[in-house]
């Protein structure tokens, strides 16, 4: 007989040795340098991102396991499954030490769990189709170009492919063009990230978080200069003898 319990061993044995190394973990005031923190803190994320894996890869039921998740389920999953992706991302520029660059995975990873938060705390059928319907808002806007310029000449082959793929979309998602050409609202329940949060009970976090990775990502907040002078400055400017010169990767 084939034994199948291979990966769950697997599974064990590393589970095992996660709680070891943590039981052997120095105190942090020991480390000597830099070098000593970013060792520690580097293992301290690889270990994270396989306990992340694993968690995604767990179904609640063999049912789930067999055939899936619901579509509410679904995006829960997707959301968690992201997760994972960027915090790989963000763990290679950590040891790249591109941290610009790890600055731009810290928002999405931090804008994505807030979202997750979210859906999960309210679990509303309304709640899931208001997170459907503005993730279409890309959509809306080229559905409308391609049927005015359908209006005025015949498609070429790939706006007619473009345009059929997205209404394909729509009918699966039960959301007419209508609905969609009349829809406003392009957050969650009409929800920014800041109202998220406020419902979350979480809005000191704004400032600290996904306020202050703004600026890595686009440059803007309350002053698009202020932020973007910032950024340089953190990231690309280094001073030397009274002056600004460029850091020197």
């Amino acid at each position: 007989m084939t034994n199948n319990l291979g990966p769950i061993n697997d599974l064990v044995e590393n589970l095992e040795s996660i709680s070891i190394w943590i039981e052997l973990l120095p105190d942090i005031g020991s480390l000597k340098n830099e070098d000593d923190f970013m060792t520690l803190g580097i293992e301290a994320m690889n270990r994270c991102l396989y306990l992340m894996r694993v968690g995604v890869s767990l179904a609640k039921t063999k049912n789930e396991s067999m055939n899936g998740f619901s579509k509410n389920k679904a995006i829960i999953v997707g959301h968690m499954v992201r997760l994972c992706k960027l915090y790989d991302g963000y763990c290679l520029h950590i040891c790249k030490r591109q941290l610009e660059l790890a600055g731009i995975f810290q928002r999405l990873i931090i804008e994505t769990e807030i979202r997750m938060s979210y859906l999960l705390k309210k679990g509303t059928k309304a709640c899931f189709d208001s997170y459907i319907l503005a993730s279409y808002r890309p959509e809306k806007e080229t559905i409308a170009d391609l049927n005015e310029k359908g209006r005025e000449r015949e498609l070429s082959p790939i706006e007619k492919r473009i345009r059929s793929t997205i209404l394909k979309r729509l009918k699966e998602d039960k959301i007419s063009q209508q609905k969609l050409s009349k829809n406003k609202v392009w957050n969650t329940d009409g929800k920014d990230t800041r109202a998220m949060l406020r419902d979350l009970g979480r809005e000191y976090e704004y400032p600290y978080l996904f306020g202050a990775s703004s600026r890595w990502v686009h440059g803007n907040c309350d002053s698009e200069v202020l932020c973007f002078w910032g950024y340089c400055l953190y990231f690309m400017l280094e001073h030397s003898g009274g002056k600004l010169g460029c850091v020197n990767h």
